[in-house]
């Protein structure tokens, strides 16, 4: 039997489960998103690594923090879009509506972004000093370790409420916190275990292309790159925007979403 969201249990088995049937189904559509935005993101450091002098370095550094930032977060908000577009099994959406939908987005998620390090900065800070006066450097690692690692957790879906809810930087943090909370433990191994899915296979991919384009610093910077992310980022997306809505309470209006599309049966 069919289940909306709402009706199955949240677990990272369900999640990954139904996540996978949606990437497989639409693996085109997400992999082509992606692979847009890596082709320019992932191009300003190839040219930075084969850059002639520091200076062009520098330059080129500064030049691809700007484009990775608003790039990758342009990504995420769109992946989002198009995960929540075919969750009915079908894409009725375009490439370009999906990104011009998102784009007043960008700046809550990029301040969720900054949030997010500054808070892990300012709790580092805090906690190396404290562990350096009782002697114990290595608990203030820990303690830092642990502590990014709770404060992603809560934050996990902050970009999916901002995104699908239209909320702002801070209510969508709330939200997020609110909706993980009584589910901490089963968001955290979900949050870990899309990480180490999407590792494995990036590395994979990023060794043999790498090892295909040895002979060009340039492509193998560039092509390994951004084949490897568009290949593993959308997945990671699927992951935790169905997370969202598996916790959040589904409307009146929430659709049924047909077997084999946004899930597999048990």
């Amino acid at each position: 039997m069919s289940a909306p969201y709402a009706e199955r249990p949240f677990t990272v088995g369900n999640v990954v489960g139904e996540s996978l049937s949606l990437y497989r189904r639409f693996f085109v559509r997400f992999f082509v998103l992606a692979l847009i935005v890596f082709a320019v993101v992932d191009l300003i450091p190839a040219i930075a690594a084969t850059a002639s002098s520091d200076a062009a370095r520098a330059l080129w550094f500064v030049v691809g923090v700007v484009v990775i930032l608003v790039g990758f977060v342009w990504l995420e908000a769109a992946l989002i879009a198009q995960v929540d577009d075919v969750r009915d099994g079908r894409i009725d959406s375009s490439i370009g509506e999906i990104f011009e939908r998102v784009r007043n987005r960008l700046p809550q998620l990029i301040a969720v972004g900054l949030l997010t390090a500054l808070a892990i900065v300012a709790a580092a800070v805090l906690l190396l000093v404290v562990a350096s006066a009782l002697h114990v450097a290595w608990l203030g690692v820990v303690l830092l370790i642990a502590f990014s690692f709770f404060l992603l957790t809560r934050w996990l879906l902050a970009p999916a409420a901002i995104v699908l809810e239209k909320l702002g930087t801070v209510p969508g943090l709330r939200r997020s916190w609110q909706l993980v909370s009584g589910h901490s433990w089963q968001a955290f191994f979900l949050l870990l275990v899309t990480l180490i899915l999407a590792a494995i296979p990036s590395a994979i991919v990023n060794s043999i292309l790498s090892a295909i384009f040895s002979g060009s610093e340039f492509l193998r910077a560039w092509v390994a790159s951004t084949i490897a992310n568009a290949l593993t980022t959308p997945f990671v997306a699927l992951c935790w925007t169905l997370a969202y809505f598996h916790l959040r309470p589904a409307p009146s209006s929430e659709p049924q979403v047909p077997a084999g599309a946004a899930y597999v049966d048990p």
